[in-house]
């Protein structure tokens, strides 16, 4: 007999088995969510004796019995009646990143991107040249729990392409579209990185630039409520 009484089992990846009884020409089989079975989810019957049930309903409890027919048509009494438990619905990754945009500083370079829903970190993944992906980068940061990193200790005058993921504990996701950035002396000021923000590829609307407030000298730029660069002012 299987699986076992009581056991959980996966959707679609489970048999119910019982012994042979000889002289019988075929087998009925129901189950149902009421152990009086009222009503039922299956109700079939087959010369093997084993049936593999599909598709049905994830964190749900079943109960199933079986009785056998002979080539005269009497029936058996039923079985004993035995339950088994589908697992709840696999989850799936989140999806990719939206929004990645990277900001040069001197020998520095700042990601940030958009929140995804469902995912618990972050991954950016790097490269010297275009094409960069989960598969083909130059240097990995993983379980980034925010989302912005500052990639320090970079080269001036040096392109870094750069892809983002999320990833939670269903798996990650695809890359996000590729930004490329060049770590320049003296970082980006306010002017360079408004254009930068409304005018290259990110096309966002810088809507804020103000006076730190810890430190009167620096200005903040951000866009769509994120900040994005702190600069001399």
């Amino acid at each position: 007999l299987a699986p076992e009484d009581g056991s959980t089992v996966t959707n679609g990846a489970f048999s119910l088995k019982w012994n042979p009884v000889t002289g019988v020409s075929e087998y009925q089989i129901q189950v149902s969510t009421d152990t009086t079975f009222p009503t039922t989810t299956i109700d079939i019957t087959t010369t093997n004796t084993i049936y593999a049930p599909s598709e049905l309903s994830y964190g749900t409890t079943f109960f199933w019995r079986v009785r056998a027919k002979d080539t005269y048509g009497n029936r058996s009494d039923w079985s004993e009646v035995w339950s088994f438990t589908v697992s709840a619905e696999p989850g799936t990754a989140p999806s990719a990143p939206s929004g990645v945009v990277a900001l040069p500083g001197d020998g520095q370079l700042s990601i940030s991107w958009h929140s995804v829903s469902g995912a618990t970190s972050y991954n950016i993944y790097w490269s010297y040249s275009s094409g960069v992906s989960k598969d083909t980068y130059d240097g990995k940061i993983e379980d980034i729990s925010t989302t912005s990193y500052t990639h320090t200790g970079l080269t001036n005058g040096t392109i870094y392409y750069y892809v983002v993921t999320a990833e939670n504990s269903y798996g990650e996701s695809a890359e996000s579209g590729e930004v490329s950035a060049t770590p320049t002396e003296g970082g980006t000021d306010v002017a360079t990185a408004a254009w930068e923000l409304t005018n290259g590829p990110f096309l966002t609307q810088v809507n804020a630039i103000s006076a730190h407030p810890d430190n009167p000298d620096e200005l903040l730029v951000s866009a769509n409520g994120r900040i994005l660069l702190t600069t001399d002012g």
